[in-house]
């Protein structure tokens, strides 16, 4: 971090100069957090918090899952119910990213 004072003619701090990463740091703080979702409103953000399976999906979940208690999955139900679990994993990351942006957001009070 590389920081300049501008000095008046009486030697007082008047100003002050940053190198353009520290400048984006102050001006952005959340650009440098990997796990914050940038360049969503907070509409977008608080729809992504409260996703949910599709219903639909929930239903194959809940059917195939209870298949797989029984130990009677076929191969094809096997792979359905993998990509339903990842979809759900990946839905779950997004909802936590988005709270933790809203969060952070929240904390920084950086509202649009």
């Amino acid at each position: 971090m590389s920081i300049q004072y501008i000095t008046n003619e009486n030697g007082q701090r008047v100003g002050v100069m940053l190198d353009l990463a520290t400048y984006e740091q102050l001006t952005h703080p959340l650009t440098n957090d990997p796990e914050c979702l940038l360049n969503i409103s907070p509409a977008e953000l608080q729809a992504f918090a409260n996703i949910e399976l599709a219903l639909n999906s929930q239903q194959t979940l809940n059917t195939l899952l209870s298949k797989n208690n029984q130990s009677s999955l076929t191969p094809t139900e096997t792979q359905i119910l993998d990509e339903l679990l990842e979809q759900i994993d990946a839905l779950a990351l997004l909802k936590a990213r988005a709270k933790y942006t809203l969060q952070r957001r929240q904390e920084l009070e950086i509202m649009p």
